[in-house]
């Protein structure tokens, strides 16, 4: 790769590593927020037709609520770290090595697994505040794929390059 070509690569890596940092820092502020806002049920969803009883909230109650509120702000949190690494190694001028091409891996990994996580914490939702005597039993589903699309979508994109660089070398070491 020529120095003006490396440079912008480099440059584009910080500048989105920044970008990353800040959506870290978002994702945080965000979930603090909600907590603050909405106790130790801030964080999950429920449909509106579900009524809360004024029943208070043990601590196990509130430690399992922000238990799995907690799963999906986790999953967005891993996909950033890993975006992260992956923009540092761009930073870096590292570009189509394997490290790269593991972190783009990664990054759909990550991708894959928002929706089936949402889903169900979605569908545990309704189960655990009946549990904890919150509300009428209520089951809630919901079917979420469009984060799992693009993450199949970046794992085989992870898989080309990966598969590139190998034929890259391959190619470099025939005489």
């Amino acid at each position: 790769m020529n120095t003006v070509l490396r440079g912008r690569v480099e440059s584009l890596g910080r500048r989105l590593q920044w970008v990353v940092r800040g959506l870290l820092v978002a994702t945080v502020l965000a979930v603090g927020a909600s907590l603050a806002r909405g106790g130790p049920l801030g964080l999950l969803r429920m449909p509106t037709t579900a009524e809360l009883r004024p029943t208070p909230l043990s601590i196990g109650g509130g430690v399992a609520a922000i238990a799995l509120g907690l799963l999906v702000p986790a999953c967005y949190l891993v996909t950033l770290l890993a975006m992260h690494r992956l923009f540092g190694l761009y930073a870096r001028g590292e570009v189509f090595g394997a490290r790269p091409a593991a972190a783009v891996r990664l990054v759909g990994y990550g991708l894959l697994a928002m929706d089936p996580v949402r889903m169900l914490v979605t569908a545990l939702t309704g189960p655990l505040l009946t549990a904890l005597g919150l509300t009428q039993p209520f089951l809630h589903l919901e079917l979420e794929l469009s984060m799992l699309v693009a993450g199949l979508f970046v794992v085989a994109l992870g898989a080309v390059l990966d598969l590139g660089r190998a034929l890259d070398e391959d190619h470099q070491l025939t005489v």
